[in-house]
């Protein structure tokens, strides 16, 4: 990993959607705290699918995300990956460390998109936790968020189409809700392999889903540059589509095996 005090340029608020990344800013910004107060830190900058941490590494530090996106992914004793959560800009990787109770990652951390992060050491960040109520507040937040929001992913995993969520995948990653005034934002593309990982489901189904919201208007490819035009209009699939599988694909449902692709790519 490359460790740069050159820092990617960065916004002038944490960018935390509403009902999408937990909202836990109420007029403490955690990222000008940590920049600016002596807390010691070490900035990364993290490049699209480079690997942050890995389960199994030492737990001695807490990382803050400034920019961008992370995935968490646990891998079962027979090798299947599962992705646990989805992480943005505001948000802190690694926190359980400072419990104390564990001494090694129990999770992978991989960038989905180019990230800037600080890192903390466990012993700085369990410092300012005890001196400073502000961001003692910040940290209890989060953690309460983060519970939420696994409980609804949880949820949504059992009692939701795949489509439905897949368009709340896209609309995390855009870090587009119904309370920002975006009504688009472009995020890096993923294969439809890996939407297909973090959805749980299979890759036709990706394929056709994402086709359909292309037709619909609700997502665009950006030529060449690699990445993805998510529009605030996919919210409408989020509220609208029955959590029944065969409502929300009609009566043409793809198998398992069947592959459809967009035009002009490949399927990914």
């Amino acid at each position: 990993m490359t460790v740069s005090s050159n820092r990617f340029a960065k916004p002038a608020l944490i960018r935390v959607a509403s009902g999408q990344w937990p909202t836990i800013d109420s007029g403490f910004h955690a990222c000008e705290f940590l920049t600016n107060s002596g807390v010691t830190t070490t900035p990364l900058q993290v490049q699209p699918r480079e690997i942050i941490y890995r389960e199994g590494d030492k737990a001695d530090s807490v990382y803050f995300i400034e920019l961008g996106t992370v995935k968490l992914t646990v891998v079962s004793s027979e090798g299947k990956e599962a992705t646990i959560a989805l992480l943005g800009a505001g948000e802190l990787l690694g926190e359980a460390c400072v419990s104390g109770r564990i001494s090694h990652r129990i999770s992978t951390a991989e960038a989905l998109s180019r990230c800037a992060i600080l890192r903390i050491s466990r012993s700085s960040m369990n410092q300012v936790i005890r001196k400073d109520p502000r961001f003692l507040d910040y940290f209890v937040s989060f953690i309460v968020s983060r519970n939420l929001r696994m409980q609804e992913d949880l949820v949504a995993q059992f009692f939701t189409s795949s489509e439905k969520r897949l368009a709340r995948v896209l609309l995390m990653l855009a870090g587009l809700s119904e309370g920002t005034a975006d009504v688009e934002a472009r995020v890096q593309r993923l294969s439809h392999e890996e939407l297909a990982e973090i959805v749980g489901t299979t890759r036709s189904r990706i394929s056709f889903f994402m086709n359909r919201f292309r037709k619909h208007g609700h997502v665009a490819y950006a030529g060449n540059t690699g990445e993805l035009v998510v529009r605030k209009s996919l919210r409408a699939v989020v509220v609208h589509v029955p959590a029944c599988e065969h409502c929300s694909t009609g009566a043409s449902l793809l198998n398992d095996t069947e592959e459809l692709s967009i035009p002009g790519e490949s399927g990914d």
